[in-house]
């Protein structure tokens, strides 16, 4: 039997990118701030001890409004044990861990994946028994883990929960999705989304032999491929017996599903934007990219080979699985491979929906927070499972190396984090072949953009690092006579206003 729980509490395909980032002295101010690091102490005891292959191979960090949870191993006693965590109002809190008792009895022996929701509840999916696959579904809600789902319980259709899917996806109102396996006759191998709602009963969204919307019926329910926006929609994949395709994602709610035709080889990494029109990201293997399906169809939305912002390089997704996550305007945050730059090789990137316009939020190169320091090295983007790495007010969790050189793995974030300092232009002038600009708030790695264009060999002047910069570019970018706008860009991204420069003739 499920127990009742409390409803409503409060709200990389492992390849990784390996081109390190230059460990250089920085002195620019961070609009990050870590989480946890290498060496900080964990709550419940021992010391953290993440690593970029764990991260991707248990599970990217996820953020919802304000509470991130995230996963990492502990130190513990002279033994290395996975556990997760809750970090809300910049409090930490342990969820549970590797080797704890579990609620209802037995003892926590894996944690395959973990969701939150808006209102802080959390949701593992863990393993108690012997073999490899979970047996239980947990929710963790105002500091109390409950059992609320396990092999053996019942699903309506009266069918005995034979196993549990890895991925786990938060429903938004205190529930949750997972995907169950039971046998509808003896001997079979049947799959079904199920919905655990707040109140502790089970409904099913879809099953093996149900209806499809679009024709035939549904074969196997992905154990991964699903996640679930703050609307309470949830998209899946799932392979198809007699229909026109072999598979496809489908969206919405038990009863009310949308089928969206995107074949059969849907990575992972999922997202649906949080709003009611079931907007849904994703990436195939056969077409590089970050596909989007609205109501006007699916189009590729993020294009492979586009330029990276702030950098010299293009978007190479390669083989990767990058981790992704839509706002409720549909907008979306991905992690992306960077190709050409030799300071710059990934970083965490957003596209505005209705803009149009690609905007880096931290880049590999980019300031670390002052308590690791240094630069960003290496990033958890390649995502094995489903993680919302940005909520809907824009704020992003993620996990990277820093340090100097980079020998600290943390979690970061933007949420309740300093601001960039803001550069200010007050005059240039050319100094032979070279572009002065003076002004103010000018960080290490900041440079001068005419009329949009960055001048690539901006440098900070050694006297006055931050007022004064030069580039010898500036020659050829500005012609004798001509009228530009002139702007500073620092490398955690905040723009001056634009100066409005004639060059004398």
């Amino acid at each position: 039997m499920v127990r009742n729980r409390r409803s409503l509490g409060m709200r990389a395909v492992a390849a990784l990118v390996a081109t390190l980032a230059l460990a250089v002295t920085v002195t620019a101010q961070s609009r990050t701030r870590t989480v946890a690091t290498s060496g900080d102490a964990a709550p419940g005891g021992g010391t953290f001890t993440p690593t970029i292959d764990r991260i991707v191979e248990k599970g990217l960090p996820s953020i919802v409004d304000g509470t991130i949870v995230f996963g990492s191993d502990v130190l513990l006693n002279g033994q290395t044990v996975y556990a997760v965590f809750i970090e809300r109002n910049r409090a930490l809190q342990t969820v549970t861990r590797v080797g704890a008792p579990a609620p209802g009895g037995d003892t926590v022996q894996d944690i395959a994946h973990f969701a939150a929701d808006r209102f802080g509840n959390v949701f593992a999916t863990i393993r108690t028994g012997a073999g490899t696959s979970p047996d239980r579904v947990l929710g963790y809600t105002f500091g109390v883990l409950d059992d609320i789902a396990r092999v053996g319980d019942t699903i309506p259709g009266n069918f005995a929960i034979t196993s549990f899917g890895p991925s786990v996806a938060a429903d938004a109102l205190g529930g949750c999705y997972v995907q169950v396996g039971y046998s509808a006759t003896a001997g079979s191998s049947d799959t079904a989304l199920l919905h655990i709602r707040s109140d502790g009963t089970f409904e099913i969204v879809a099953s093996t032999g149900m209806a499809a919307p679009g024709g035939g019926s549904f074969g196997g329910i992905s154990p991964a491929t699903f996640a679930s926006n703050t609307s309470g929609l949830v998209v899946f994949a799932a392979t198809l017996i007699g229909a026109p395709v072999p598979g496809a994602l489908f969206a919405g709610r038990a009863g009310n599903l949308l089928r969206i035709d995107a074949g059969s080889d849907a990575f992972p990494n999922i997202s649906i934007a949080d709003n009611d029109d079931a907007e849904v990201a994703f990436m195939n293997p056969s077409t590089p990219g970050i596909r989007m399906s609205s109501l006007t169809g699916i189009a590729t939305f993020v294009q492979n080979g586009m330029t990276a912002p702030r950098s010299v390089g293009t978007v190479n997704f390669g083989p990767f699985t990058v981790g992704l996550s839509s706002d409720d305007e549909g907008s979306i945050f991905f992690f992306a491979p960077i190709q050409g730059d030799p300071d710059r090789g990934a970083g965490l990137l957003a596209k505005d929906r209705f803009t149009g316009a690609v905007s880096s939020i931290a880049l590999q190169g980019d300031p670390a927070p002052g308590d690791v320091s240094g630069v960003f090295g290496l990033f958890a983007l390649a995502a094995n499972r489903p993680a919302r790495i940005a909520n809907d007010d824009g704020r992003v969790v993620f996990a990277a190396t820093a340090g100097s050189p980079s020998d600290k793995t943390g979690i970061f974030t933007t949420l309740n984090a300093p601001d960039g300092l803001v550069p200010t232009v007050a005059s240039a002038q050319f100094k032979g072949s070279k572009l002065v600009v003076n002004g103010a708030n000018f960080e290490p790695g900041a440079k001068i953009l005419v009329n949009g264009n960055v001048l690539n060999d901006t440098k900070n002047n050694k006297k006055f690092p931050t007022a004064k910069l030069q580039a010898k570019s500036g020659s050829s970018a500005i012609a004798p006579g001509q009228t530009v706008a002139i702007t500073v860009r620092n490398p955690t991204g905040s723009v001056s206003a634009a100066l409005s420069y004639r060059r004398p003739n």
